[in-house]
């Protein structure tokens, strides 16, 4: 099973480091670093030493990781088109890009414990 967390690390953009994970997060220190551990187990990505920085590792999405990401975009784009529908329907058009904003604000915020 993949939680939100751990699709918001491999759908979003690549390479990212370790401590980008935890800004993104706002987790415990430790928690990227199990979660990319979790990650890389199962096969969805690997790690590299940067090229730019020798004392970082970036994180990239393998093949498996790469078509994960495919699969649930296709998944859940059927749910998104019938929500944009359902808003110009209603004469909503105009407040999509809110929408967009709340629920990347909404996907940001922490796992509940």
């Amino acid at each position: 099973m993949l939680t939100t967390d751990q699709y918001r690390i491999i759908a979003d953009g690549q390479p990212v480091s370790i401590a980008d994970l935890g800004s993104r997060m706002a987790a415990d220190p430790g928690h990227p670093s199990r979660l990319t551990d979790r990650l890389a187990a199962a096969g969805w990505i690997e790690r590299r030493p940067s090229p730019a920085d020798g004392r970082r590792t970036d994180l990239t999405l393998t093949p498996d990781g790469r078509d994960l990401v495919q699969r649930i975009v296709a998944a859940r784009k059927p749910y998104f088109d019938r929500a944009a529908a359902a808003l110009v329907e209603a004469g909503l058009v105009d407040v999509l890009p809110d929408v967009r904003r709340l629920l990347d604000l909404v996907r940001a915020l922490p796992e509940p414990e």
